[in-house]
Protein backbone atom coordinates (compact mmCIF):
# COMPACT_ATOMS: atom_id res chain seq x y z
CA UNK A 1 0.00 0.00 0.00
CA UNK A 2 2.90 2.39 0.82
CA UNK A 3 3.81 2.25 -3.12
CA UNK A 4 0.27 2.89 -4.16
CA UNK A 5 0.37 5.60 -2.06
CA UNK A 6 3.50 6.84 -3.06
CA UNK A 7 2.65 5.91 -7.01
CA UNK A 8 -0.56 8.33 -6.51
CA UNK A 9 1.55 11.15 -5.02
CA UNK A 10 3.04 11.44 -8.97
CA UNK A 11 2.06 13.59 -11.81
CA UNK A 12 1.54 11.70 -15.16
CA UNK A 13 4.55 13.41 -16.52
CA UNK A 14 6.93 12.36 -13.50
CA UNK A 15 5.80 8.47 -14.01
CA UNK A 16 6.15 9.23 -17.75
CA UNK A 17 9.64 10.49 -16.90
CA UNK A 18 10.20 7.52 -14.37
CA UNK A 19 9.15 5.19 -16.83
CA UNK A 20 11.79 6.48 -19.90
CA UNK A 21 14.06 6.32 -17.15
CA UNK A 22 13.59 2.69 -16.54
CA UNK A 23 13.28 2.12 -20.41
CA UNK A 24 17.20 3.44 -20.82
CA UNK A 25 18.68 1.28 -18.59
CA UNK A 26 16.64 -1.96 -19.48
CA UNK A 27 14.11 -2.27 -17.00
CA UNK A 28 10.88 -1.71 -18.79
CA UNK A 29 9.57 -2.75 -22.10
CA UNK A 30 9.06 -0.03 -24.41
CA UNK A 31 6.46 0.08 -27.29
CA UNK A 32 6.44 1.16 -30.84
CA UNK A 33 2.52 1.80 -32.15
CA UNK A 34 1.87 2.61 -35.54
CA UNK A 35 -0.70 3.62 -37.38
CA UNK A 36 -1.33 2.34 -41.07
CA UNK A 37 -3.18 3.24 -44.54
CA UNK A 38 -2.92 2.41 -47.73
CA UNK A 39 -1.87 4.71 -50.19
CA UNK A 40 -4.17 3.62 -52.61
CA UNK A 41 -3.92 5.42 -56.09
CA UNK A 42 -6.75 4.27 -58.63
CA UNK A 43 -5.27 3.00 -61.98
CA UNK A 44 -8.10 1.50 -63.21
CA UNK A 45 -11.82 2.61 -63.60
CA UNK A 46 -13.08 -1.22 -63.13
CA UNK A 47 -11.97 -2.96 -60.30
CA UNK A 48 -10.60 -1.59 -56.68
CA UNK A 49 -7.86 -4.47 -56.40
CA UNK A 50 -6.33 -3.41 -59.88
CA UNK A 51 -5.15 0.01 -57.67
CA UNK A 52 -1.68 0.54 -57.17
CA UNK A 53 -1.08 0.36 -53.18
CA UNK A 54 1.85 1.44 -51.36
CA UNK A 55 1.89 1.34 -47.01
CA UNK A 56 1.90 4.84 -45.64
CA UNK A 57 2.85 5.29 -42.00
CA UNK A 58 1.37 7.96 -40.45
CA UNK A 59 1.45 8.12 -36.99
CA UNK A 60 4.76 6.42 -35.23
CA UNK A 61 4.84 6.84 -31.34
CA UNK A 62 7.44 5.36 -29.32
CA UNK A 63 6.61 4.82 -25.33
CA UNK A 64 7.35 2.79 -22.08
CA UNK A 65 5.09 -0.08 -22.05
CA UNK A 66 2.03 0.80 -20.00
CA UNK A 67 1.23 -2.79 -19.65
CA UNK A 68 -1.87 -3.57 -21.73
CA UNK A 69 -2.42 -3.16 -25.69
CA UNK A 70 -5.01 -1.08 -24.43
CA UNK A 71 -3.48 1.48 -22.27
CA UNK A 72 -0.97 1.65 -24.65
CA UNK A 73 -3.71 2.63 -27.26
CA UNK A 74 -4.98 5.61 -24.47
CA UNK A 75 -1.53 6.60 -24.16
CA UNK A 76 -0.62 6.49 -27.87
CA UNK A 77 -3.43 8.47 -28.66
CA UNK A 78 -2.57 11.00 -25.93
CA UNK A 79 0.34 11.72 -27.47
CA UNK A 80 -1.30 12.03 -31.01
CA UNK A 81 -3.40 14.66 -29.77
CA UNK A 82 -0.16 16.56 -28.16
CA UNK A 83 1.60 16.15 -31.41
CA UNK A 84 4.37 13.95 -30.13
CA UNK A 85 4.55 11.56 -32.75
CA UNK A 86 6.46 10.79 -36.56
CA UNK A 87 5.24 10.32 -39.41
CA UNK A 88 6.78 8.06 -42.99
CA UNK A 89 4.54 9.48 -45.82
CA UNK A 90 6.63 8.49 -49.12
CA UNK A 91 4.60 8.69 -51.39
CA UNK A 92 1.52 10.22 -51.27
CA UNK A 93 0.19 12.49 -53.97
CA UNK A 94 -0.58 16.40 -52.77
CA UNK A 95 -4.29 15.84 -52.67
CA UNK A 96 -3.58 12.79 -49.63
CA UNK A 97 -1.04 15.07 -48.43
CA UNK A 98 -2.84 17.41 -46.63
CA UNK A 99 -5.20 15.36 -45.06
CA UNK A 100 -2.38 13.47 -43.83
CA UNK A 101 -0.45 16.41 -42.74
CA UNK A 102 0.14 16.57 -39.04
CA UNK A 103 -1.58 19.28 -37.73
CA UNK A 104 -5.03 17.41 -39.67
CA UNK A 105 -3.48 13.87 -37.97
CA UNK A 106 -3.40 15.85 -34.43
CA UNK A 107 -7.06 17.58 -34.64
CA UNK A 108 -8.64 14.39 -35.74
CA UNK A 109 -7.32 13.02 -32.65
CA UNK A 110 -8.40 15.33 -30.05
CA UNK A 111 -11.80 14.28 -31.78
CA UNK A 112 -11.55 10.94 -31.50
CA UNK A 113 -12.25 9.07 -28.12
CA UNK A 114 -9.78 5.86 -28.75
CA UNK A 115 -7.08 4.98 -30.88
CA UNK A 116 -9.24 2.73 -33.66
CA UNK A 117 -11.74 5.76 -33.43
CA UNK A 118 -9.12 7.74 -34.64
CA UNK A 119 -7.95 5.51 -37.43
CA UNK A 120 -11.15 5.27 -39.02
CA UNK A 121 -11.96 8.72 -39.07
CA UNK A 122 -7.92 9.49 -40.74
CA UNK A 123 -9.05 6.37 -42.72
CA UNK A 124 -12.99 8.13 -44.00
CA UNK A 125 -10.74 11.78 -44.62
CA UNK A 126 -8.35 9.78 -46.81
CA UNK A 127 -11.32 7.40 -48.83
CA UNK A 128 -12.94 10.84 -49.32
CA UNK A 129 -9.33 11.73 -51.01
CA UNK A 130 -8.81 8.52 -53.12
CA UNK A 131 -13.05 8.53 -54.13
CA UNK A 132 -12.90 11.96 -55.43
CA UNK A 133 -9.62 10.86 -57.67
CA UNK A 134 -12.00 7.57 -58.88
CA UNK A 135 -14.69 10.12 -59.75
CA UNK A 136 -12.32 11.87 -62.13
CA UNK A 137 -11.56 9.23 -63.87
CA UNK A 138 -14.86 7.98 -63.84
CA UNK A 139 -16.25 11.07 -65.12
CA UNK A 140 -13.56 11.61 -67.71
CA UNK A 141 -13.82 8.08 -69.18
CA UNK A 142 -17.70 8.20 -69.36
CA UNK A 143 -17.50 11.11 -71.25
CA UNK A 144 -16.73 9.47 -74.42
CA UNK A 145 -19.08 6.63 -73.95
CA UNK A 146 -22.79 6.09 -75.21
CA UNK A 147 -25.91 6.13 -72.62
CA UNK A 148 -25.56 2.40 -73.27
CA UNK A 149 -22.31 1.89 -72.73
CA UNK A 150 -22.31 4.61 -69.42
CA UNK A 151 -25.58 2.07 -68.25
CA UNK A 152 -23.37 -1.16 -68.65
CA UNK A 153 -20.81 0.71 -66.87
CA UNK A 154 -22.63 1.30 -63.88
CA UNK A 155 -24.57 -2.39 -64.24
CA UNK A 156 -21.51 -4.84 -64.64
CA UNK A 157 -20.26 -4.37 -60.97
CA UNK A 158 -21.79 -4.41 -58.03
CA UNK A 159 -19.91 -1.83 -56.12
CA UNK A 160 -19.72 0.69 -59.10
CA UNK A 161 -23.91 0.65 -59.29
CA UNK A 162 -23.95 3.53 -56.14
CA UNK A 163 -21.26 6.39 -54.58
CA UNK A 164 -22.13 4.46 -51.13
CA UNK A 165 -20.79 1.01 -52.47
CA UNK A 166 -17.98 2.12 -54.47
CA UNK A 167 -16.61 4.17 -51.02
CA UNK A 168 -16.95 1.10 -48.79
CA UNK A 169 -15.24 -0.96 -51.16
CA UNK A 170 -12.43 1.70 -51.46
CA UNK A 171 -12.09 1.38 -47.62
CA UNK A 172 -12.45 -1.66 -47.56
CA UNK A 173 -9.55 -2.11 -50.46
CA UNK A 174 -7.31 0.16 -47.89
CA UNK A 175 -7.76 -1.95 -44.76
CA UNK A 176 -6.00 0.60 -42.33
CA UNK A 177 -4.53 -1.05 -39.13
CA UNK A 178 -3.01 -0.35 -35.85
CA UNK A 179 0.72 -2.35 -35.52
CA UNK A 180 1.70 -2.55 -31.78
CA UNK A 181 5.53 -3.63 -31.03
CA UNK A 182 6.66 -4.29 -27.62
CA UNK A 183 10.34 -4.85 -27.40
Amino acid sequence: MKHLKIYEDYSDEEIDSILSDLERVGQVKSVRISCLIKNLVPQQLTNPSWWSEYLEVFAIVNFADRGTDEANKRFALEKIKKGEFEQNLESLSPDKAEVMEKENIRKTALTSSTLDDFLSRVADQFVGVIFRLWEDLVEKYLETKSPKEVEEFFSIAYWRSTPKKAWDEIYKTMSPEIRIRVK
